[in-house]
C-alpha cells in the first residue's frame, strides 16, 4: 500500500488527483476507488493498478486522521 493525500476531487466529474507521500506523483483517481467521501487534504493509502485509461490509484481507503 501507498500513502499519499488526496489534492483535489471533483464531485460532479467523481475523479481527483492524489500526491503520493515522499515523491512528486501525482496519481489519477475515480470515486468508484474509494470506500468513502474524497475530500482534498484527506490522508490516504491505496494501490496502483489499471484503470479505463491507463494507470490509476485504486483501492484507496482513508488513513488515520482522515474524516468519513
Amino acid at each position: 500500500m501507498l500513502i499519499g493525500t488526496i489534492l483535489q476531487y471533483s464531485d460532479s466529474r467523481g475523479f481527483g488527483f492524489i500526491a503520493e507521500q515522499g515523491t512528486t506523483r501525482q496519481h489519477f483517481f475515480h470515486v468508484s476507488s474509494c470506500d468513502f467521501f474524497p475530500v482534498a487534504g484527506q490522508p490516504v493509502h491505496f494501490e496502483l493498478g489499471q484503470g479505463r485509461k491507463g494507470i490509476a490509484a485504486v483501492n484507496v481507503r482513508m488513513a488515520a486522521g482522515g474524516v468519513k
